[in-house]
C-alpha cells in the first residue's frame, strides 16, 4: 500500500499546491485508488502494483484513436521510484455495479446481451499482431514461442501456487488442475489476437440511465489488460455469472459480431478452470464471497 506521507508529498509536487481529493475507486480491494480532481474533468489513479500501471498505460495508448468510449491518458509516471500514477479523463456515467440490483428482469437481460455486443466491438477495434503482458511502453516484456505456451506457463504456476496453500479445498483444486492440464491442448488453434480487457464485469461498464432505457456510454479500468485470445475475455463476465440463465444472451450478444471459434467449448472450459484456481489463489483470505464463487463454479466444471 502507498503510505498516506507519500502520496501527499506527490500531490504538492504535482500540483504545487495541498488539496483534498475525494476516493472515487474500488478502494477496498487495496489494489489502487482512484481520485476526482477538483474543478477539473480528470482522475488521478494510484497503484500500489507497478505491473497494473504498466497494463493500463500500455492499454490507453494502444487504443488512442479508436472509436470506443474510454478514458483519454493525459499524464502518468513513477514518483520517488515507488509511487505509479496516472491522470485520465473521466468518463460521464455510473457503474453498471451502482444499479445491477435495482434494474428489472427484462433490462438486466437487454443489459447483459448488450454488454456481450460492446465486447464483440472491442476485440474487433482492437486486433493485434502479437500476445503477452506488455510494459508501458507497449512492449512484450519477455519472449514466448507461442501463446500455448505463454497462457500454460502462466496458469500452471498460479495453479501450483494455490496447491502449495493447502486449504480445505485441495482436493478440489488438484482435480481442476489435472483438468486444466488435459485441456491445454485446445490452445494450440489460437492464432487471432486482440487487446484484452481481463476483467470485463459491471463495475467496469459505465451506463446511462435515463428513465427506462440503460445504454452503455463507456469501458473503464484497463490494470489487467494485455493482447491475448479475444474469446478468453468472456471469462470473467461468465464466472461472475455463472449459475444466472441470463449469461447465455451474453454469448449471444458477443456472437453478433464475432463467430466463435470451432473449439471454443474446451478453451472456454480451460479458460474458467484456470481464472478460478487463479482466484481462489489470492482471494481467500482478501475477498472471501469472490472465493466462494469460484469454488462453486470449479466444482461445476471438474
Amino acid at each position: 500500500m502507498i503510505s498516506n506521507d507519500l502520496f501527499q508529498r506527490f500531490i504538492i509536487y504535482y500540483f504545487n499546491i495541498k488539496i483534498d481529493m475525494s476516493n472515487i475507486g474500488h478502494k477496498e480491494l487495496e489494489r489502487n485508488n482512484v481520485y476526482f480532481i477538483p474543478n477539473t474533468d480528470q482522475v488521478l489513479k494510484i497503484y500500489s502494483d507497478k505491473r497494473r500501471w504498466e497494463a493500463e498505460v500500455a492499454s490507453l495508448k494502444f487504443l488512442k484513436n479508436k472509436e470506443v468510449n474510454i478514458p483519454k491518458l493525459i499524464d502518468y509516471g513513477i514518483f520517488e521510484d515507488s509511487l505509479c500514477w496516472i491522470i485520465m479523463s473521466k468518463l460521464e456515467g455510473i457503474t453498471l455495479s451502482q444499479i445491477v440490483n435495482e434494474i428489472t428482469r427484462s433490462q438486466h437481460k437487454k443489459i447483459v446481451y448488450d454488454m456481450g455486443h460492446v465486447l464483440s466491438n472491442f476485440h474487433q477495434i482492437s486486433k493485434a499482431h502479437r500476445f503477452g503482458e506488455w510494459d508501458e511502453n507497449m512492449k512484450n516484456k519477455r519472449s514466448w514461442l507461442t501463446f500455448e505456451d505463454f497462457e500454460t506457463e502462466k496458469n500452471r504456476r498460479r495453479g501450483n501456487e494455490l496447491l502449495s496453500q493447502n486449504y480445505p479445498e485441495n482436493n478440489l483444486f488438484k482435480l481442476g488442475y489435472s483438468k486444466m492440464v488435459d485441456l491445454e491442448d485446445a490452445l494450440s488453434s489460437v492464432n487471432m489476437f486482440s487487446l484484452c480487457h481481463n476483467d470485463f464485469s459491471d463495475r467496469n461498464i459505465l451506463v446511462d440511465r435515463s428513465g427506462n432505457d440503460i445504454k452503455i456510454v463507456g469501458i473503464i479500468d484497463f490494470e489487467l489488460s494485455y493482447p491475448s485470445d479475444p474469446e478468453s475475455d468472456l471469462t470473467k463476465m461468465v464466472l461472475k455469472n455463472y449459475f444466472n440463465k441470463d449469461i447465455n444472451l451474453f454469448i449471444s450478444g458477443y456472437r453478433k459480431n464475432l463467430d466463435l471459434s470451432e473449439d471454443f467449448e474446451n478453451k472456454h472450459k480451460y479458460y474458467l478452470i484456470s481464472l478460478c484456481l487463479e482466484i481462489c489463489s489470492w482471494a481467500r483470505n482478501n475477498a472471501y464471497d469472490f472465493y466462494k464463487q469460484a469454488v462453486d463454479v470449479l466444482e461445476q466444471l471438474v
